[in-house]
């Protein structure tokens, strides 16, 4: 008799947690974690999945909308990601990380005016925080981020005066981060990633930019991001110098970063660079394929890629696939219509070539090249 209560109750308790653990999955917080899980372990279409489901049981979620735009955001559905980021900002108009998605899907569709608006007011609302909690360092960062990315992407090398002033800005940002804690291997990161982008218009930033992450690979051995930057800096070093020793380097780090992550699909297509400014493109075209097999939907690896084909290796029928599979994911870039267009062109294929063209033009494209 005994034994039957014991096995009665022991029932009893299973059933108690079948139906809590039924109940905690109907709620839009474990969903929300979920997806930042999801987020995290970069499975970003089954994390905008997730976030769905808490979207359907709490519709006026806004943390939800904005995980479902940022997982969209990273593989490229960029229509659908902006319409969940501009759901979030309809629930939390002053929600400064949807401004910045927001911000960089422009960007990421050619849109700069819009671009620059959508960063400029994440820095304003970044810096509302800031004047609430100045020793909020993930706000420094994400202001230090949104001032790089507004220096290139609208002012660029047709506005120096303003393209400095901002890049100093987001340095500025970075090292009041620091102030706060000179361990914080992001901030280490995103200080070698600013004065990187800087180099070009002063050589001096390569060494710092070089030191910035190396504090960051002393800081934290195993992160791929620091190891990465170092490469990409000792890359653009190589070019600038003609040093080839300085690829064999860079080489070294982006493989250690591989050993650590071989699944991240950035990593690949940061060695297909460095491969292809050596003009290793057979070697090049491998990595890209590799970051294709993991991120499909990468339209800038699918453009390079073609181009390669097209420009260094002249397999126009192979660089007319990768461009279309750019196409199918965004089908609104002129320049990669008119590109198809001189590899259709150069194959004899007229007909086909003119519509491409056509398709450019009406795409805003003006200066065709009809070989």
């Amino acid at each position: 008799m005994k034994a039957f209560v014991r096995l009665f109750l022991a029932m009893i308790a299973l059933v108690a947690m079948c139906v809590s653990a039924i109940a905690q999955e109907n709620t839009a917080g474990y969903w929300l974690k979920e997806g930042h899980e999801l987020y995290t372990n970069d499975s970003f279409e089954q994390a905008a999945q997730a976030y769905d489901k808490a979207i359907q049981i709490d519709p006026k979620n806004a943390s939800a909308w904005l995980g479902k735009g940022d997982s969209l955001k990273v593989i490229n559905k960029d229509d659908e990601a902006l319409t969940a980021l501009n759901k979030t900002l309809d629930l939390d108009p002053r929600n400064a990380d949807a401004w910045m998605s927001k911000s960089y899907i422009f960007s990421n569709m050619g849109k700069v005016k819009e671009s620059g608006k959508a960063y400029e007011m994440a820095i304003q609302l970044y810096d509302e925080k800031l004047k609430t909690d100045p020793h909020d360092i993930d706000a420094w960062l994400k202001k230090g981020k949104a001032l790089d990315m507004l220096a290139v992407v609208v002012y660029g090398a047709e506005d120096i005066e303003n393209l400095t002033k901002t890049f100093e800005d987001a340095l500025q940002a970075y090292d009041k981060a620091l102030e706060i804690d000179p361990t914080n291997s992001k901030a280490w990161i995103a200080k070698g990633f600013g004065l990187d982008a800087m180099a070009p218009i002063n050589h001096s930033k390569y060494n710092e930019s070089l030191q910035a992450y190396d504090k960051a690979i002393e800081l934290d051995p195993r992160n791929t991001g620091a190891l990465v930057g170092k490469s990409n800096v000792l890359t653009s070093l190589a070019a600038r110098t003609k040093n080839n020793r300085l690829y064999e380097i860079a080489e070294e780090y982006i493989d250690s970063a591989l050993v650590i992550d071989p699944r991240d699909p950035w990593i690949w297509s940061a060695k297909g660079s460095l491969l292809a400014s050596q003009d290793k493109y057979e070697e090049a075209l491998n990595a890209y394929d590799k970051a294709l097999e993991l991120n499909p939907r990468d339209k800038s690896v699918w453009l390079v890629k073609g181009q390669i084909l097209a420009n260094n290796l002249s397999r126009y029928n192979e660089s007319i696939l990768a461009y279309d599979r750019f196409l199918q994911i965004d089908p609104k870039v002129a320049y990669v219509w008119k590109i198809k267009g001189d590899s259709l062109k150069t194959l004899g294929h007229s007909s086909e070539a003119d519509a491409a063209y056509a398709k450019a033009e009406a795409l805003g494209y003006r200066e065709l090249n009809k070989k």
